[in-house]
């Protein structure tokens, strides 16, 4: 007995089709392809139509669009309107392109110039003296209130122009007044109108900045010069550089030109050559020579090259003066000393001396005698001996004449007695 069998018709092989992601079971179709690819009939994968980024089994419907575009009602993709960057449909946008905003109708608005921060639906911050209106644009504060500088919105004002403020309700700016360029209130002014007055009310200044004055007018004027410091325009509390106060004047006086400083009651300090003089705040010359003095009587300190003499008076240091000082010269050289501040010449021979006529030293080869006189040396024993001589001979002459008196007076007497005795 024979067995028969069928005979089974061959499995197909597996196939490799190109961007398949899935197969189906019997590895004959794709049933999934990769992004941008889609199924076609003959189950391979065929590229999804013009701008679909992703499409499904049926290749001709798309399921997901590049950037800017949509999905229609046939599965097509459609692109957005200008300057659209997520719609729904060619004229209705979601999101638009930055610096854009969709409108309520869905089209795009560029967004206002003023705005700083754009949402979806228009502008969310705008810059300063803007507000974002209803409309999604930047409105004016100033055209929105008159005199608002910033605001919140159309009717809510947070700070005025100068010289205005707010009032409590923030809807409107109020004058502070013409003398008040910023206050919180009328009664309360923070910042004058006029930039050199101190203190102001609504109305006028009270009290103006230094070196200005209130006038008549309630407004600053500045203090004539030379005065830095005014009471009305007329009383002057204080001068300039280079001038002095008259205070019992209320003036201003002009430094003397020799003064270095000069105070508000006149010259502190004056050049050299010069003095103050306290009672009228001028500088006084010391006189010829004198660099200082305390006044024009007597000088205290000479110039360079002279000296204070004994009468106050400036001196000329003597030519040959080693050492010079301010009251005359303080040493001499040989042959000089000093007298009156100056140098005196010694005598003839004396190479030191206490003033003309005292020598101390001789010059050589002389020598000191005991009348303070300069000789030669070698004539000293000749001066001895003629000296000697003179008082030997003086001595001689005293007993010769006392001898002839003697014998005189012997003569005399025997002569009377040779007479007595003849007329006896």
């Amino acid at each position: 007995m024979h067995t028969t069998f069928a005979e089974t018709e061959p499995e197909p092989e597996p196939k490799t089709i190109p961007n398949c992601e899935k197969y189906n079971d019997e590895h004959t179709a794709c049933t999934s392809c990769v992004k941008g690819w889609g199924v076609d009939a003959d189950g391979a994968c065929a590229e999804c139509s013009d701008q679909c980024k992703e499409c499904s089994e049926d290749v001709t419907k798309c399921t997901q669009c590049n950037d800017k575009h949509f999905i229609n009602e046939k599965n097509e993709c459609k692109e957005c309107g200008t300057n659209c960057e997520e719609c729904d449909s060619a004229t209705h946008c979601k999101k638009c392109i930055p610096g854009w905003f969709a409108d309520n109708s869905g089209a795009c608005q560029k967004c206002d110039l003023n705005c700083l921060t754009c949402g979806p639906n228009g502008c969310l911050t705008c810059a300063s003296e803007f507000y974002p209106d209803t409309n999604g644009l930047c409105g004016r504060c100033k055209e929105a209130m008159a005199h608002c500088v910033t605001c919140e919105s159309s009717t809510v004002c947070d700070t005025c122009e100068e010289s205005f403020f707010v009032l409590k309700n923030h809807n409107e700016c109020k004058s502070c007044g013409p003398a008040c360029a910023q206050c919180s209130s009328l009664t309360h002014c923070d910042k004058c109108m006029d930039p050199n007055c101190h203190d102001c009310d609504s109305q006028n200044c009270r009290e103006c900045n230094k070196g200005y004055f209130v006038n008549n007018k309630g407004t600053c004027d500045k203090c004539e010069f030379p005065c830095v410091d005014c009471t009305d325009g007329k009383i002057c509390n204080e001068c300039a550089k280079g001038y002095f106060h008259l205070e019992e004047l209320g003036k201003c006086e002009k430094c003397d030109i020799h003064c270095k400083e000069c105070g508000q009651r006149g010259c502190t300090k004056c050049s050299e050559g010069y003095f103050v003089e306290v009672e009228t705040g001028l500088c006084g010359d010391c006189g010829l020579f004198c660099a200082e003095c305390t006044d024009d009587s007597a000088c205290d300190v000479c110039i360079s090259g002279y000296f204070v003499n004994k009468f106050g008076e400036c001196q000329p240091h003597h030519s040959e003066c080693l050492e010079k000082g301010d009251k005359g010269c303080l040493k001499c050289p040989e042959k000089f000393f000093i007298e009156s501040g100056s140098c005196g010449s010694c005598g003839l021979k004396c190479l030191e001396c206490k003033d003309y006529d005292t020598c101390t030293k001789c010059d050589a080869p002389f020598v000191l005698d005991d009348e303070a006189d300069c000789v030669e040396k070698s004539n000293i024993g000749i001066v001895l001996a003629v000296l000697a001589i003179i008082v030997f001979l003086g001595i001689g002459y005293y007993f010769y004449v006392n001898y002839k008196r003697a014998k005189l007076l012997e003569l005399e007497q025997d002569l009377m007695n040779d007479s007595g005795y003849v007329n006896r």
